[in-house]
């Protein structure tokens, strides 16, 4: 999917403007029912004249709900549009013909939640997941250098938590103390310090900045999932800069 497409697809799957467009059309349903042309009492029955002016009031009534209800639904979708622009900062690609950063990168989402919008933790098909990567990663990928998870929020720690096991497993430490919104400093920060160069490093992250954080790594557009839906959990975006950016991207599903 293209990057305008998958904003597209963002705005009108936007919750805020789903329920906006759906307020505003329910607005638009109830004043043309409302509001609905009626006969007059002293209309004359069977008098042309008047059934015509009543049939064009009608036409018009249901025209002027049709254009009302068009206009609505663009200042929606386009303050919808305009609102994710400036929620979002610019992500600049740091992988550059020169990238002299690792030598890989395994990019995956934390493991499955328990959809209690309370519970910070992963559930136990999660914490299984976890498990398994830890054993799954190592060999398959070899034994990662670097791990790092998005920062414990109010909301989550399900990033750090997929990653504890691996961590445990191959004695690496795991750092956290980046923000969700800041992978971009994690980004740059990869690219520029020479205790990455020509390593692997493994990414946990929440979904929705996945696709973000693999355009800011080089990846080419089509080559990862984007946007990064709500269900998939069984996928790692691998990023192989063994012949230089933009790296060979593949995604790897996982066999469990």
């Amino acid at each position: 999917m293209s990057s305008q497409a998958a904003f597209v697809t963002r705005v009108v799957l936007h919750p805020l403007a789903s329920v906006a467009a759906v307020v505003w059309l329910g607005f638009i349903a109830w004043r043309t029912i409302t509001a609905w042309p009626r006969p007059s009492l002293d209309m004359a029955a069977g008098d042309a004249a008047t059934q015509d002016a009543l049939g064009s009031a009608i036409m018009q009534h249901m025209s002027n709900a049709l254009v009302l209800g068009v206009i609505g639904l663009a200042v929606v979708f386009g303050l919808t549009a305009l609102l994710t622009t400036r929620s979002q900062s610019p992500i600049s690609t740091t992988a550059t013909k020169d990238w002299n950063g690792p030598r890989r990168i395994l990019l995956m989402r934390h493991a499955e939640k328990t959809g209690d919008l309370e519970d910070i933790y992963l559930s136990a098909a999660g914490q299984q997941r976890a498990d398994q990567l830890a054993r799954y990663i190592p060999a398959t990928f070899g034994v990662p250098d670097f791990l790092f998870a998005a920062a414990q929020s109010r909301r989550s720690v399900r990033s750090i938590e997929t990653l504890k096991p691996l961590a445990a497993a191959t004695g690496k430490p795991l750092r956290h103390d980046v923000e969700d919104d800041d992978f971009q400093d994690l980004v740059a920060e990869l690219a520029s310090q020479p205790q990455y160069r020509q390593t692997l490093v493994v990414i946990a992250w929440h979904h929705k900045k996945i696709d973000n954080i693999a355009s800011a790594l080089g990846a080419v557009d089509g080559t990862y999932p984007d946007p990064w839906t709500e269900e998939l959990y069984d996928v790692i975006v691998d990023l192989d800069y063994s012949k230089g950016a933009p790296p060979m991207t593949t995604t790897v599903k996982q066999p469990f």
